[in-house]
């Protein structure tokens, strides 16, 4: 499958048509790659800068979070218009995923540590282990649920069959591919 620049753009800015489970993986996979890849970057560089348990690095990976939404929510609506469902199921993961990170903020305690200057040395195992937050069980049971509710997701966007034919998101991509001759 080679895919250029206008594919490209059709795969992470645009959330109308269709994709196979194919072309799904082909956007998702460089899409996931890449977020990992500034995730830790971005980690690496405001524990540096602001301090070891800085809030900033929490609101950090929310923010890449929420770049990477756009371009996963296009390539997860136009896997499930293909199988001819709306993709409102991915929406809510993605909306549950936020909520649970925005959460997960609230339970950290910030202050374990004193703030740290640039360069200086990573903290001790105690001063990490005492800023690790004791989660309520209810958030280790919501977090659990919307894991389990992940990859249900994962699992429909990866294995359902797409409907052969035209639906009403548009024509049918495998209709379309070139054949090996």
């Amino acid at each position: 499958m080679n895919l250029d620049w206008s594919d490209w753009r059709f795969l992470y800015l645009d959330p109308k048509g269709r994709i196979t489970g194919q072309a799904f993986w082909v956007g998702a996979v460089p899409l996931l790659f890449v977020v990992a890849m500034l995730s830790a970057a971005l980690t690496s560089l405001l524990r540096a800068v602001a301090g070891y348990f800085s809030p900033l690095v929490g609101f950090g990976s929310m923010g890449i979070l929420l770049v990477a939404a756009w371009p996963f929510w296009c390539l997860a609506a136009k896997r499930r218009h293909d199988s001819g469902g709306s993709g409102v199921e991915v929406a809510v993961y993605m909306l549950l995923v936020l909520l649970l990170q925005i959460w997960r903020l609230t339970l950290i305690d910030f202050r374990a540590a004193a703030p740290r200057r640039f360069g200086a040395a990573r903290p001790n195992i105690a001063e990490v282990i005492s800023a690790i937050p004791t989660s309520p069980i209810s958030f280790l049971f919501v977090s659990g649920a919307i894991s389990f509710f992940g990859l249900t997701v994962l699992a429909i966007l990866s294995f359902a069959q797409g409907k052969p034919g035209p639906n009403r998101y548009g024509p049918d991509p495998r209709a379309v591919l070139p054949t090996a001759t």
